[in-house]
């Protein structure tokens, strides 16, 4: 079960990007980060490299741990804590400004620590016309986006499993904003936005996966 609904999802066979292997530097501490966040009235448009980009996804949803031998029964475990350690959510973005890839839609895979696109930048109107505040994200580098494989939680943790995606998108939502701050960098959250439209801009069918 668990193999198919991580398997059946639409970004499988599109041409993928390995992205560069995340920096461990340490110029700016997670007390620092935490510190200094905060939510700008406005972002810049400043175009964003493929290693910043590597570190804004490997620190919000990446592996960091891997099973010792293949076939173990280990698990790989992410950057954020998960229920059951399921990982129910899936990082789409959408690229506007980031040196060494085209703009468009991508999705990714911490897995592989790689992207793969998706859509060209005519989706751009679709999602960016998602949101009740485009004016805010018009110029943003990156628009980052989450959804949840609801299953993936549900067939073990029934209706609390709905809770449990919910908690874990909160994590990774932190943690994007800590590590875009540590990049010298600024992000914004928005909340509001049309549900079904954004669902079909990502072509998620808006029940099971939204």
């Amino acid at each position: 079960v668990m193999g198919e609904l991580y398997e059946s999802l639409p970004h499988l066979g599109y041409a993928v990007t390995a992205l560069p292997a995340p920096s461990t530097r340490a110029e700016c501490d997670v007390y620092e980060a935490m510190f200094n966040r905060y939510s700008p009235p406005a972002l810049s448009s400043q175009p964003v490299g493929l290693d910043t980009l590597s570190n804004l996804l490997y620190y919000s949803y990446g592996v960091t741990r891997t099973p010792v031998a293949e076939g173990s029964e280990e698990r790989s475990f992410r950057i954020v804590p998960s229920g059951g350690a399921l990982y129910p959510l899936e990082i789409y973005f959408y690229a506007q400004a980031v040196d060494g890839l085209e703009p468009g839609l991508y999705h990714y895979d911490p897995l592989k620590h790689s992207v793969a696109k998706l859509a060209d930048q005519s989706v751009r109107e679709d999602i960016l016309g998602s949101f009740l505040q485009r004016d805010i994200i018009e110029v943003a580098p990156v628009v980052m986006l989450i959804s949840g494989v609801f299953q993936r939680a549900t067939f073990k943790y029934g209706a609390r499993g709905y809770r449990f995606v919910l908690i874990e998108a909160g994590h990774v939502m932190q943690n994007a904003n800590l590590a875009a701050c540590a990049e010298g960098l600024v992000a914004r959250n928005l909340g509001g936005y049309f549900d079904r439209s954004l669902d079909e801009a990502l072509d998620l069918d808006g029940v099971n996966h939204s």
